[in-house]
């Protein structure tokens, strides 16, 4: 790794912990049982390091310089867009984008095994750009990763995401993306597909929804660093929002993301998980911050058979709950757990801290087990018509979690200088000094060491958790 010079102490800190950029990737088995640690199978890296895999197959070039006509693909004449390269590759190749600024549209619409790779040859420095959004319909075998992919601020998009992927039978991999700057719509949309990684890509400032996986099962939403900054205070939507509407999702994961900033408006949350069946959501952090208000951090409505473990909710922002909001708006909450988690308020202004209807109101089987709860020294808030209430949690962990939150800069991408705004060179090294300055308990936090043992052998940065783990995302350093 270079020497990075002028690294604030938050950023020194965090160096020691880059090795874990190799965080733990997938194991061989599937969410038969919602307590089991486990993504679908047969999907995504094997990710034991930040790196990408060498190029396979026949590699076909793609260059602002090339030419459609007389290009053939080699390094030699290269072709000038992505469509006529997606036209030249066979299974099993891998397409380079060089850098440069491409604005025609990428379509996929093959399907393809082995999968092809379709990469930037520098990573973040080939920019696909309004209007050229970049959609998959009913695609499948294509991993697209390195890629710098913006709306610029595009206005007038309708209801066009950035990145579109419909109908994907699977399988498919999006990793290692910057995606930003939506205008006025969602940044990324996985519509109606099954078998689907969205992983360790750097998300930030949409229009209304970060990233939107509607209707999709088999989905592993992981390792993904989603934020808002000032210039996206006309985001009022989610920053990750997993559901099905009429049509059945199931064995979806959303795990060791980290979502951080907060400028939309009530009545959302900044992960929200509607109507799947099967779904585990563990290791993420939540950092709560912003200009905006929203109804509670987690929003869980008409799951049925979830987990929902190990994460960390740290900050404050107006909110009308100040851990969950469980509703039943498109059906009954059955067989949901959420234990070893930690929401942490250090300000004290703590609003009550779950709200949603109790088993008299279509949600039955909903267990609390030792959470970690701190509201700056106060008293932990009750709604008193809702159908949890701290006393739900009869081994809840009341103390202060003493996590690190030291202060990050975003780290938006600069694509004149090519470095994040925290001094980072990759997604990776993002991630990890986020983390790191953000969510990590100091050894004497209250929930270190105190958790009941679960399948989870990881937290948030891949590092393995001790026989009695640590309460929320992060073991201590």
């Amino acid at each position: 790794m270079p020497v990075l010079q002028g690294l604030t102490p938050y950023v020194m800190g965090a160096l020691a912990l880059t090795a874990a950029c190799g965080r733990v990737g997938f194991d061989a088995t599937r969410i038969d049982l919602v307590d089991a640690d486990v993504p679908p199978d047969l999907l995504g890296p094997n990710a034991t390091t930040c790196d990408y895999p060498p190029a396979a197959g026949t590699l076909v070039h793609v260059a602002t310089t090339g030419d459609d006509v007389a290009g053939d693909g080699t390094a030699a004449t290269p072709v000038r867009t992505i469509g006529r390269a997606v036209e030249l590759a066979v299974a099993g190749d891998t397409i380079l984008v060089a850098p440069g600024r491409y604005t025609d549209l990428v379509t996929l619409l093959t399907q393809h095994d082995p999968p092809i790779t379709l990469r930037s040859a520098v990573p973040y420095q080939a920019k696909l750009a309004a209007p050229g959004f970049v959609q998959c319909f009913r695609c499948a075998g294509w991993t697209i990763e390195g890629f710098d992919i913006t709306a610029d601020g595009f206005v007038g998009g309708g209801s066009q995401p950035v990145v579109h992927l419909l109908e994907s039978p699977g399988p498919l991999v999006m990793r290692d993306n910057i995606i930003r700057d939506s205008g006025d719509d969602t940044l990324v949309r996985i519509n109606r597909s099954i078998n689907v990684v969205f992983a360790r890509n750097l998300v930030y400032n949409a229009g209304s929804i970060g990233v939107h996986v509607p209707n999709t099962s088999n989905a592993v939403i992981e390792d993904n660093l989603i934020f808002t900054t000032a210039s996206s205070a006309n985001a009022s939507l989610p920053l990750l929002w997993v559901e099905t509407v009429n049509m059945g999702s199931s064995n979806d994961v959303v795990r060791r993301n980290l979502l951080r900033g907060w400028a939309g408006m009530r009545p959302w949350a900044m992960l929200f998980v509607s109507g799947i069946d099967v779904v585990l959501v563990e290791n993420n952090l939540l950092v709560l911050e912003g200009p905006g208000n929203l109804v509670a951090p987690l929003w869980f409505d008409g799951v049925s058979r979830g987990v929902v473990r190990h994460n960390t909710v740290v900050g404050h922002v107006d909110a009308t709950y100040g851990a969950a909001w469980l509703s039943t708006n498109t059906g009954p909450i059955a067989d949901l757990a959420l234990r070893n988690n930690v929401w942490s308020d250090p300000t004290a202004m703590m609003p009550p801290i779950f709200g949603g209807p109790g088993p008299s109101a279509g949600a039955t089987n909903i267990t609390l087990a030792g959470n970690g709860y701190w509201n700056g020294g106060q008293p932990i808030p009750d709604d008193p018509a809702a159908g949890l209430a701290l006393a739900s949690d009869a081994t809840a962990v009341i103390g202060d979690p003493a996590l690190s939150a030291v202060g990050a800069p975003l780290p938006t991408w600069d694509p004149v200088a090519k470095v994040f705004a925290d001094g980072s060179t990759t997604i990776c090294e993002a991630f990890v000094r986020q983390a790191t300055a953000l969510g990590i308990p100091a050894s004497t936090g209250a929930g270190v060491g105190v958790a009941a043992r679960t399948d989870l052998d990881h937290d948030l940065l891949g590092r393995p958790r001790p026989t009695t783990p640590t309460l929320g995302a992060l073991e201590p350093r």
